[in-house]
């Protein structure tokens, strides 16, 4: 079981925070459910949150197209856990 936490994010008073992961490689989404449960009256809460994954030309294409130049791609930023995949850009604002 997960354990109570006392207030936070969530809610102000004790809960219990529950999070479901999904990934939908048709539309390359992430999305997380957070069930929010009240620990005192059992209530639950539900939250999500979903993010859209690009590719790294797909990065660079953007910043191109809204003026940045010379766009470089810097792979392996992080390098070492917890960031392995990590990656950065370089670009000019002309």
């Amino acid at each position: 079981m997960a354990p109570v936490t006392n207030g936070g994010l969530w809610s102000d008073k004790p809960h219990v925070v529950l999070e479901e992961p999904f990934w939908d490689e048709g539309t390359r989404t992430a999305t997380t459910r957070y069930f929010i449960i009240d620990a005192g009256a059992g209530e639950t809460t539900r939250y999500a949150s979903s993010y859209q994954a690009y590719t790294p030309q797909e990065y660079v294409a953007t910043l191109e197209r809204v003026g940045f130049a010379r766009v470089r791609l810097l792979e392996g930023v992080g390098g070492a856990p917890p960031f392995p995949g990590m990656m950065g850009f370089l670009a000019e604002r002309p």
